[in-house]
């Protein structure tokens, strides 16, 4: 992503100093700058971009590693600002059961409300889909507060139904991410409305 200084910010899946992906920033003229290499600990392999807040810092997620996995699954929610000092906001599987989520592979948005809102693959409450979970929509506040689990993906409540559009049932993992905005704007003007959604 091009951010408000001119330069691109991106992450990398694998690479960095300790192998598990890292945060990069490159210039328009081709210079590359290594921000930050993750160690596992602190987040592995982020499989989405950053996006840059209000604030001018930049936030995001690894698939895998945190706290309570290393180097695989759970993954976090990270801050990083434009010279490359991370903080962790959040470490996955953090409650019983990864019920607060596992794995997310998606960008996060933010919202008009301030707070950052995002999927995960894995955990939930939910047990439909075996031992991995069916995944949830967390809220996750810019100062790393516990993210509010809005529902396991799995359910049926009606503002999941979008969940279930065929946007979501692609095989493509870049087509499900594309998809998410598109369905938390929906699930917004639902709640706002009080009213079924309507089939995408």
């Amino acid at each position: 992503m091009q951010a408000s200084d001119g330069n691109f910010y991106g992450t990398t899946f694998r690479g960095g100093a300790n192998g598990y992906g890292m945060v990069f920033k490159i210039t328009p003229g081709g210079t590359l700058i290594t921000l930050h290499s993750f160690n596992g600990t602190d987040g592995s392999y982020s499989q989405a971009g950053l996006v840059q807040a209000t604030d001018g810092n930049f936030y995001g997620t690894t698939s895998g590693g945190g706290t309570n996995c290393y180097p695989y699954e759970c993954g976090t929610v990270f801050k990083i600002t434009p010279n490359g000092t991370l903080t962790t906001l959040y470490n996955f599987c953090s409650q019983s059961n990864c019920s607060d989520g596992d794995n997310p592979t998606a960008a996060l948005v933010q919202a008009t409300d301030g707070n950052f809102y995002g999927t995960t693959e894995g955990g939930g409450a939910s047990g439909n889909c075996g031992s991995h979970g069916c995944g949830t929509l967390f809220k996750i506040t810019p100062g790393g507060m516990l993210p509010t689990v809005h529902a396991s993906i799995s359910l049926t409540a009606t503002i999941l139904t979008p969940l279930y559009c065929k946007p979501l049932t692609e095989t493509s993992m870049g087509q499900r991410r594309e998809a998410g905005p598109a369905i938390l704007a929906k699930m917004a003007a639902a709640r706002s409305s009080k009213s079924p959604l309507e089939a995408c």
